[in-house]
This record gives C-alpha cells, sequence and structure tokens, in this order.
C-alpha cells in the first residue's frame, strides 16, 4: 500500500511559533485523546528546552482551551494541552486515514506519515483544501520486497499531481494544467502518470491477493 509523509502547519499558535523559533530542534506530538465537547487533549514533547521557556508561547494563546507542564527535566518537558479538534484531526477521521507514528513538529511543520489507500490519501488531501489548511506532499512510496516501485520520476509527478488536486473529485487541475507546473508535454506527464498508476494498482493488488 502507498505510504505518505505529508508537512501540515500546526493548528496551534503556540506550537507553530515554539517550533520556528527553535528551526533545529525536533517536538514530538506523543498522542492525543479526544473527548466529549469538541476539544482534544495533546501530549507535547519539547526536547532541551526549560518549561518556564516552553510555557510562556501557551500563554495568552487564544488556540489553547488550557495547558499543563506535567514533566519537566533537563532532556525533555511534557506539555498536556487542550485545543479545539484540529482541521488536520478531522481530515484524518472523515478520509478513514490515520498517522502510524508520533507527529514531529519541525520549523513550524508537523511531520506524519500514513500508509492507507490511495483513495483515502486523496479524501485526506481533499478534506486539507476544503479546511484551507497549508500542506504539502513530501513523498509518496509504495514498497514490496525489491524496494519502492516508483522511479524519482514517477514518484514527483505523482506527487505533484496530489499535490494540486489532480486526484480530488472534482479535479483541481487537469493533465494540461498538471503538464504546465512539471514543464512537460500534456503527453508526457499522461504517460508517466499511466506507468505510476500501473505500478501502485499491480502492486496493491498483488498485495491484497
Amino acid at each position: 500500500m502507498p505510504t505518505v509523509h505529508t508537512k501540515v502547519e500546526p493548528q496551534i499558535g503556540a506550537v507553530a511559533c515554539l517550533s520556528r523559533d527553535h528551526p533545529n530542534t525536533t517536538f514530538r506530538m506523543l498522542g492525543n485523546h479526544p473527548v466529549d465537547d469538541g476539544t482534544v487533549f495533546v501530549l507535547l514533547e519539547a526536547p532541551d528546552l526549560p518549561g518556564e521557556d516552553v510555557t510562556t508561547y501557551f500563554e495568552g494563546d487564544d488556540d489553547v482551551i488550557e495547558y499543563e507542564i506535567i514533566h519537566d527535566a533537563e532532556t525533555a518537558v511534557f506539555v498536556r494541552i487542550r485545543i479545539p479538534l484540529p482541521a488536520p484531526h478531522r481530515a484524518g477521521i472523515s478520509s478513514g486515514s490515520v498517522p502510524h507514528a508520533a507527529l514531529t513538529v519541525r520549523n513550524g511543520w508537523i511531520h506524519g506519515e500514513m500508509t492507507t489507500s490511495m483513495e483515502r490519501i486523496q479524501e485526506f488531501v481533499s478534506a486539507l483544501r476544503e479546511a484551507d489548511v497549508r500542506y504539502e506532499v513530501a513523498s509518496l512510496t509504495q514498497s514490496d520486497e525489491t524496494g519502492a516501485i516508483l522511479t524519482e520520476r514517477q514518484q514527483t509527478v505523482v506527487e505533484t499531481a496530489v499535490e494540486h488536486g489532480y486526484y480530488e473529485t472534482p479535479r483541481s487541475c487537469t493533465l494540461e494544467d498538471l503538464a504546465d507546473v512539471l514543464d512537460v508535454h500534456r503527453s508526457t506527464a499522461g504517460d508517466v502518470l499511466n506507468r505510476a498508476e500501473g505500478r501502485i494498482i499491480t502492486s496493491f493488488v498483488r498485495d491484497s491477493s
């Protein structure tokens, strides 16, 4: 099955500012717990930063309903944050796709990976677009016993197609639009896409049988 690596802009202003102010630090969002009133508790790990430095970002932030430092040590600070259910979280729920590991936050972006079907990836990206969430598709790969099934060029074209809404319903861009973005002829873009889609579908069917 395909694995997509996405970069999504944080919906918590404090987290975005914190990571941008410390661009060389990788923060981790270790888990979340939705509650009945439409809010969610998020556990954030902030390594190598004093607790008092971290809390200054959350004080007075309208995106944060409440926060609590639950562990403060020399190696890491853990913050429990309660916020309204973020749009990317809703997009994941609506598309039936969830990250298969803890999310990481680096330099103003939340990084996550999901292994799911192409259809669910398209639904997830479409939901992000509808919610006006800034995002990037960093990579889209599918591996079998011999490694990645797409060539580097095929992967680039497919990632560009996903990013620009080619696989959305209805489509946000045509094959001609995609060819213009890639600066290639329409027939070239179509040929590369057809070969890539054929490899993905063949591998998916083989893995499912």
